[in-house]
């Protein structure tokens, strides 16, 4: 289930992806989808599309996670603009990362970010570019093995905090 302002004319690449992604994972998957969009008009609808994941499709999946694969062990992060995520009202390091990359993150000037209804002060950068063994940008953190470490907020809750 997606949600749209405006009507759907097919799939977009990226949910493309997504689906080629699922049919990966589950097993048994024959490769066909729906893709179901609440478009949020004066008289809501819901447009229901039809989707087979192709073999270019397949390909695709393939060859890009073991770049990403790669890059991450390299501690290489490329900005994406197109998250929902990137902008100035969720990221502290919109102008750093504006100077760094170029073109421009959305919104107005920065502020505390808030993921999922908390705040969560200054968020960690998730797009700053960085080699293994150079010093960390906009105060990404590195494990000992000299990885990133995943911003706190992507990391489970302390087990003394988890709920019973």
């Amino acid at each position: 289930m997606k949600t749209a302002a405006r009507k759907p004319t097919g799939v977009s690449a990226d949910y493309a992806f997504q689906l080629a992604t699922y049919a990966k994972l589950c097993p048994g998957a024959n490769g066909k989808a729906r893709v179901d969009t609440l478009v949020a008009t004066k008289s809501p609808q819901v447009v229901t599309q039809e989707y087979t994941v192709s073999p270019a499709d397949g390909k695709l999946i393939q060859k890009l996670y073991p770049l990403v694969r790669e890059a991450m062990r390299e501690g290489i992060y490329l900005p994406n603009r197109s998250n929902n995520l990137c902008g100035r009202k969720h990221c502290n390091f919109a102008d750093a990362c504006e100077d760094e990359f170029g073109g421009r993150v959305q919104g107005g000037r920065g502020g505390v970010g808030v993921i999922r209804g908390r705040s969560v002060g200054r968020l960690a950068p998730t797009c700053a570019s960085r080699r293994k063994g150079s010093p960390p940008r906009h105060g990404g953190a590195v494990t000992d093995a000299g990885h990133p470490r995943p911003p706190a907020y992507f990391l489970p809750p302390p087990a003394s905090s988890r709920r019973r």
